[in-house]
Formats: C-alpha cells, sequence, structure tokens
C-alpha cells in the first residue's frame, strides 16, 4: 500500500468517524427534545421500588400529596405494567 492509499484510507476513517458521532449526537438531541414534551407526573419509580411503588417525587408530586413508598395502580383510569405504559397514560 502506498502512502497516498494509506493517507487516503486514513483520511476516510477520519470522516465516517465524525459522521458516526454526529449521528448520534443528533440522536440525543432529538430524544432530549422529545422527552421535554413529556407530562410531569410528579413522580417516577425505581428498579429496586417496582413499577407501581414510587421512588422518587418531585416538587409537583409533593405539592400533589406524594409521597414515596406510595402505591400506582392506575393512571387517569388505566392500568399499567411497565414506565413507557405509565408515561403513554398520563
Amino acid at each position: 500500500m502506498s502512502l497516498t492509499e494509506k493517507r487516503t484510507l486514513s483520511q476516510n476513517s477520519f470522516v465516517c468517524g465524525i459522521v458516526a458521532i454526529l449521528i448520534v449526537a443528533v440522536l440525543y438531541l432529538y430524544n432530549i427534545i422529545k422527552w421535554g414534551s413529556y407530562p410531569e407526573p410528579g413522580f417516577a419509580f425505581r428498579s429496586a421500588t417496582g413499577v407501581k411503588v414510587v421512588g422518587v417525587v418531585s416538587e409537583v408530586g409533593r405539592r400533589a400529596g406524594v409521597e414515596i413508598g406510595d402505591s400506582v395502580s392506575m393512571v387517569n383510569s388505566k392500568n399499567f405494567t411497565n414506565e413507557d405504559n405509565c408515561r403513554r397514560s398520563s
């Protein structure tokens, strides 16, 4: 392999790496914008507490009377089995 071919291969590899990094950055940005539109439920679940037991409470939840350890059986009159279903119900 000649010096010119090695240089071209190196440049192409560098460009592919930069493109891959940009793609990942754009996907992160898309998700950050998407998550910003989710409503604030005032609580979150922890894996240690399970899907229907409150593990974290935000200020919105505190004002509504939610406490850590509370059990959540339904959201907007809909049952849920995982955290994604809970978000879709709210």
